[in-house]
């Protein structure tokens, strides 16, 4: 995985990114979602956090936006990620005001 290559990722390091940007959200990420995304990422976890870390969350946002429709091909696969997002977002029983803005923003992008 080349972190500064998104065209380069798999579709589930993608997803994963998106889970990690999404969950980081409200400035904390509980076990049970970091285990969800390190589950998605698989090996290349390391990667994802680095590429998360390097990334602002415009510059996130904007990654997001580019390169959704590259892995997300078919509707069914955008609404699989906006689940996958909401049930992230859920998994601590507390879904924050700022959890629920970035799951609308991002239910937009995706």
């Amino acid at each position: 995985m080349n972190i500064e290559d998104p065209t380069s990722w798999s579709k589930n390091e993608f997803e994963a990114y998106v889970l990690l940007v999404a969950a980081s959200s409200d400035l904390k990420v509980v076990p049970e979602e970091k285990e969800a995304i390190r589950e998605k990422a698989g090996d290349s976890w390391n990667d994802i956090l680095n590429a998360f870390r390097s990334n602002s969350d415009a510059e996130s946002i904007q990654l997001i936006m580019a390169n959704a429709d590259r892995f997300l091909k078919t509707e069914a696969d955008h609404q699989a990620m906006k689940n996958e997002v909401e049930r992230l977002f859920k998994s601590d029983d507390d879904y924050s005001s700022i959890e629920f803005g970035i799951n609308s923003l991002l239910k937009r992008i995706l």
